[in-house]
């Protein structure tokens, strides 16, 4: 495993684990949600040689999210993305992304991200936090828009949710663009545009009920 690069350094609580409700040190009444990858996808697309725009996937990847209604600064979320499970429906360029010369897969086989900040608005939810892709360890933001969000949800209950994401490849050290179609550089665009339908199931910790 390569050592991790932390671009933009900044003062940030740490985050708890998947098992503690407990949210940046303090006990909060949280609900757990957590990612159900047979009724969720995650898809990227990239724009390649100029006009031409490339789509893939993403197999194995996941996630949970404690979302508090009453301080929702205290939600927070976790993923995590398998890069070799990426699927462009083509054999060649997905050996090609998880080379050295990419996303270097024998190095860094898994990209992860842990929330710093999350905002409930009405409509949508922002969340801010750290990605480490590549090595590198770089601020994101993501969008979050509910499809179905009740204020009283039961246990075992489903939810969708759309999220997407911009990041720019050349801040995680993804720079490979070797070929040149006269004398423009482009071959391959910097901007990859992350989207997921989310679907989650609701879970009730003992724990939290214990301490509400």
């Amino acid at each position: 495993m390569g050592q991790d690069v932390i671009a933009t350094p900044s003062a940030v609580p740490p985050a708890a684990t998947d098992t503690e409700p407990a949210v940046y040190g303090r006990q909060s009444p949280a609900e757990r949600w957590e990612i159900d990858r047979g009724g969720s996808s995650l898809t990227f697309t990239l724009r390649q040689m100029l006009v031409q725009q490339v789509s893939g996937s993403f197999g194995s990847w996941g996630g949970t999210l404690f979302l508090d209604r009453r301080q929702p600064s205290l939600s927070r979320m976790t993923l995590w993305v398998d890069l070799d499970s990426v699927d462009t429906e083509s054999m060649e360029r997905d050996t090609h992304l998880c080379s050295a010369e990419f996303f270097d897969v024998a190095r860094y086989p898994r990209a992860t991200f842990e929330s710093t900040e999350v905002k409930i608005g009405d409509r949508a939810i922002v969340v801010r936090g750290r990605l480490r892709l590549h090595g590198i360890v770089q601020h994101v933001e993501l969008s979050i828009t509910p499809m179905a969000m009740p204020e009283n949800a039961t246990i075992g209950q489903r939810e969708t949710f759309d999220m997407s994401a911009a990041l720019n490849r050349q801040a995680f050290g993804l720079r490979w663009n070797e070929r040149k179609i006269e004398l423009v550089e482009a071959v391959v665009g910097d901007q990859i545009h992350l989207n997921a339908r989310v679907e989650m199931v609701r879970a009730i910790d003992q724990s939290l009920l214990a301490s509400s």
